[in-house]
């Protein structure tokens, strides 16, 4: 193969459907983990930071973050069952 060709259209796509599937299932999720999710992992937020803005605990924030990785990780495995 070419190395030239570093994204080939068929992995493009795979990861695009990959993320369809990401985004579908934080959707799935509780409005409040969603949130503190997206704060942590897009806007790189620390848990105590968030915790601040929400008006939370520390330890909300990490059950929160806990439960919406368990959920991806699921989905995820799921998707690649399905493959």
């Amino acid at each position: 193969s070419n190395p030239e060709q570093s994204t080939d259209p068929h992995q493009q796509m795979e990861y695009e459907e990959l993320q369809k599937f990401i985004n579908s299932t934080l959707e799935k999720l509780p409005v409040r983990r969603r949130q503190i999710f997206e704060m942590h992992r897009l806007e790189g937020r620390k848990y105590v930071e968030i915790a601040t803005q929400l008006s939370l605990s520390v330890k909300t924030v990490e059950a929160e973050m806990t439960k919406a990785l368990r959920a991806l990780r699921e989905e995820v495995e799921t998707y690649i069952h399905m493959k």
